[in-house]
């Protein structure tokens, strides 16, 4: 049997002059029909493929034939209700007499009127052959008739498309068959587009530079760098910003102002409170201002266990945590943090880790802690973007090593999300792997999200996005790190155009965020929860689950790429 997309080359069949579906059915036979005989490809469908459903492509020459007592009306109700220009010829049998009867579509009719008279057909019956010729793209089945299917790029508008322009490019004022747009939530008069509002977070929603729907919120990326987006038409724009009195929840901040009741800048507090001094916006002696809220510093000697001293203590772990530091026990501002040991009492080792590396487990065994995280990338800043697949980001973690006389438990990853800077380049959604680098024939799955956290359907982005990489505790991946090993990580993505706008620089870079949250309570996307998860085997125990690495730094960037 031939498969349904096979093209027979007949010689000598009467066929129809191919122009009734762009200039209208010919003139000049007594019918207003002139027909010639043609050697052209045509595609014939017999009656196994045309029971199962054949596709009829727009502007070809196409023979069905079911088989017999079979019957359907030639057209769905649906498709005789669009405009699409199609008709049909049930050949006679006595052809080149063009005496067979015609169905023509009501788009056709639209534009050439004329034909109504000879519109006659109105059922496809088994056991004949009939010649269709159409401008769009049709599907076929016996019983059933003529049909449209859905298909963006076919240059016919459907029922779900805003437009249909044909082509795949973006940004020509119809991409993926959706009306290119932009609209941005702290657009202004002031600024159009949203465009350099830097001082209010927005969030824009339109068509991005490879097609598809982009939607992103400004994001400060570190202290002092905000990702601000806008609407350059009805194209989304996406611009790094510098903040020179730092960056907060997505905005800049303004020049501080002490006294209007908010804590801007280097201020340390700005609220009415006898704790905060309200000429300099500096915290009064004896009090400890964090996020605009004071509170006072009571000491606690001897570390009792009395309940005065217990209500006492649980001050300080609003204010202050404990840490041991050269086997005495001392008290380090910061809000939230656990207490490691207790003031008045001896304790051991020197590390400052949020997860105490001095204290000791059941087992005998150290907790361990990441105590380094670096670019490892061998390319340096500057390098063109690539094109392909290619590591762009990676990096080198470091567990702590162990003490003379006792084993550190062991370090492994179980998530990370990285931050993507695609300025102007396009890379693929769908091939997005992390690998140890010393395997590199085993690669995790990694996902793409928005900035804000939902996920990414299209198969291409540009601008600033996120990957996740989840479960690489139980994946093929080598994600386990002995006590003083390192172990680098590297995130692969496949570079589809490394410019997409000649005329504009590119940008491409991954970097690590938020990974040493003393805080985090969760793992996500806000900006109070951490972007690292990791885990420690404790000896005869399950593994425990950690937010955030001991290091001084809140994020690592890898090389940035530039073109």
């Amino acid at each position: 049997m031939m498969n349904r997309s096979q093209k027979y080359t007949i010689s000598g069949v009467l066929t129809l002059l191919t122009v009734a579906t762009t200039a209208g059915i010919g003139r000049g036979d007594p019918t207003g029909v002139p027909a010639q005989l043609t050697s052209n490809n045509i595609n014939v469908f017999r009656e196994t493929e045309t029971m199962n459903g054949v596709t009829l492509r727009k502007d070809q020459h196409n023979i069905v034939i079911c088989p017999a007592n079979t019957e359907s009306r030639v057209a769905s109700a649906d498709l005789e209700r669009t405009t699409a220009r199609f008709w049909v010829y049930q050949y006679s049998g006595r052809e080149p007499a063009v005496t067979g009867e015609f169905y023509i579509s009501p788009g056709e009719l639209g534009v050439n009127p004329q034909y109504s008279a000879i519109d006659t057909l109105r059922r496809i019956a088994g056991g004949k052959r009939y010649y269709v010729m159409s401008a769009v793209t049709l599907q076929f089945k016996c019983n059933e008739g003529l049909s449209k299917k859905e298909e963006c790029g076919d240059e016919y508008i459907d029922m779900n498309e805003q437009c249909d322009d044909g082509n795949q490019t973006p940004n020509d004022g119809c991409s993926q068959c959706q009306e290119d747009f932009c609209e941005d939530s702290d657009a202004t008069a002031e600024f159009p587009g949203g465009v350099g509002n830097v001082k209010a977070k927005g969030t824009v929603r339109g068509t991005g530079r490879g097609g598809g729907i982009h939607m992103s919120a400004d994001l400060c990326v570190d202290a002092v760098t905000l990702i601000e987006h806008g609407c350059n038409g009805t194209m989304v724009s996406v611009t790094n910003e510098r903040c020179p009195n730092g960056c907060l929840d997505g905005a800049c901040k303004p020049e501080a102002e002490c006294g209007n009741g908010i804590q801007e800048g280097d201020e340390g507090c700005d609220v009415v409170h006898e704790g905060c001094n309200q000429d300099t916006c500096t915290a009064n002696e004896g009090y400890v201002c964090q996020n605009n809220v004071c509170k006072v510093y009571i000491p606690i000697l001897g570390g009792g266990s009395s309940s005065t001293a217990s209500s006492q203590s649980s001050r300080i772990n609003e204010n202050w945590h404990t840490e041991c530091r050269n086997s005495a026990c001392v008290l380090v501002k910061g809000f939230g943090a656990p207490n490691q040991c207790q003031l008045g009492r001896p304790c051991g080792g020197s590390s400052s880790s949020i997860y105490s590396a001095s204290s000791q487990s059941s087992q005998g065994r150290l907790e361990t802690s990441i105590i380094s995280v670096q670019n490892a990338n061998p390319d340096a800043d500057g390098s063109a973007v690539p094109t392909g697949v290619s590591h762009v980001g990676q990096f080198r973690f470091t567990a702590a090593p162990s003490a003379p006389e006792e084993e550190r438990d062991r370090a492994g990853l179980d998530a990370l999300i990285f931050t993507v800077n695609a300025s102007n380049v396009v890379v693929s959604t769908t091939n997005i792997h992390l690998y140890n680098k010393s395997d590199l024939t085993h690669g995790h799955t990694c996902r793409p999200l928005y900035p804000e956290g939902s996920p990414y359907a299209a198969s291409s982005v540009s601008g600033l996005f996120l990957v996740i990489c989840e479960g690489l505790r139980d994946s093929i991946v080598q994600v386990e790190i002995d006590p003083g090993d390192s172990q680098t990580f590297a995130l692969k993505l496949d570079v589809m155009n490394p410019r997409l706008n000649g005329e504009h620089p590119s940008r491409l870079q991954v970097s690590l965020e938020q990974i040493n949250l003393e805080q985090a309570v969760e793992f996500g996307v806000e900006n109070a929860e951490s972007r690292v998860r990791w885990f420690s085997f404790r000896h005869g125990q399950e593994a425990i689950r950690n937010l955030r690495f001991d290091v001084p730094y809140s994020f690592v960037k890898s090389t940035l790429y530039e073109s």
